[in-house]
């Protein structure tokens, strides 16, 4: 049987109880683990904070950055649109301003031409014989019989540079207070042609796509 004691239960109840001091007064090493732990666990928690807010500030400002990006391009868009239509406008306007200058300045051009024939036929009587001229060729075939009715002073000329030729061709020359200066009458059997100043500008003004008025005419 061996010799070693046999501790009893109150016996090692007694033993733990006298050791008792050494848990009201813990070992400095361990206190200091544990407070390593707990400021590691509070620096790691501190950590995380920070970088949640960091990727909270990433995320919002490229969601920001997102929102300004497509407000911008739909203030371009609205700015274009206004341009175009300002342009739209613009070549309007300036098609507007373009028919307006021309149609002046075809206004312009007839009545300068009127008045530099007016003023020819004054200065120069005898171009009464370029007009019955070019009306004697718009006449296919001569039918008679055939006349050339003047203004008695056109009469007078005609008579003089080409009486004698238009006579043995078949004309007669008659002359008419009604007509003006610078106008021929042309009839033959079967054609009557007005070559008078007032017909010519007529077709000139109707060519350029003007109507004359009477004031015109």
């Amino acid at each position: 049987m061996s010799e070693q004691k046999i501790e009893t239960a109150y016996e090692r109840w007694e033993l733990v109880s006298l050791n008792e001091d050494r848990f009201k007064h813990p070992d400095p090493s361990i206190a200091k683990l544990a407070q390593e732990i707990i400021d590691g666990r509070q620096a790691e928690f501190s950590e995380g904070r920070k970088e949640g807010r960091a990727e909270g500030f990433a995320q919002g400002r490229e969601e920001g950055f997102a929102q300004g990006l497509d407000e911008a391009k739909i203030e371009i868009n609205e700015r274009i649109a206004i341009l175009v239509a300002l342009q739209a406008k613009l070549s309007q306007q300036i098609h507007h301003v373009r028919e307006e200058m021309a149609k002046e300045l075809v206004d312009l051009t007839l009545d300068a031409s009127r008045a530099l024939v007016s003023k020819a036929l004054e200065a120069q009587p005898e171009l009464i014989n370029d007009v019955i001229y070019q009306a004697l060729q718009e006449i296919p075939v001569l039918q008679l019989p055939a006349k050339i009715v003047l203004h008695p002073e056109d009469a007078l000329l005609v008579e003089e540079f080409q009486g004698a030729e238009l006579k043995k061709a078949g004309w007669i020359i008659q002359s008419n207070e009604q007509i003006s200066r610078g106008d021929c009458l042309i009839e033959t059997g079967s054609n009557r042609i007005e070559a008078s100043i007032e017909s010519k500008w007529q077709k000139l003004a109707i060519a350029m796509g003007k109507k004359p008025t009477k004031d015109q005419l």
